[in-house]
């Protein structure tokens, strides 16, 4: 491609500004990546909170429980996987 330019009648100055260029080009487009990847992350990703006061906030608190409750299909196995099954839940409750 390059002969093919040189022979075309481009001078080597040209040439040598057509390559210079390009690489200045592609070593903007690489700065800009990297500053971008920096940017995003050094963001932070927090919600910003509305202030109450300890007072206000204090009657807001209730505790809540939360209780899961899982409900098992069983009806594909034997009573001995069910009881297997039933013993291990309980052991992990």
């Amino acid at each position: 491609m390059v002969l093919n330019l040189i022979a075309d009648g481009l001078s080597v100055g040209a040439l040598i500004g057509l390559i210079i260029l390009g690489v200045v080009v592609l070593a903007c487009a690489i700065f800009g990546i990297v500053l971008k990847a920096r940017d995003l992350a050094r963001k932070p990703k927090r919600v910003k909170q509305k202030r109450v006061k300890k007072s206000e906030k204090a009657e807001e608190l209730v505790p809540v429980t939360v209780v899961q409750e899982n409900h098992y299909d069983f009806s594909n196995l034997t009573e001995e996987e069910k009881k297997l099954i039933r013993i291990y839940r309980d052991k992990t409750n």
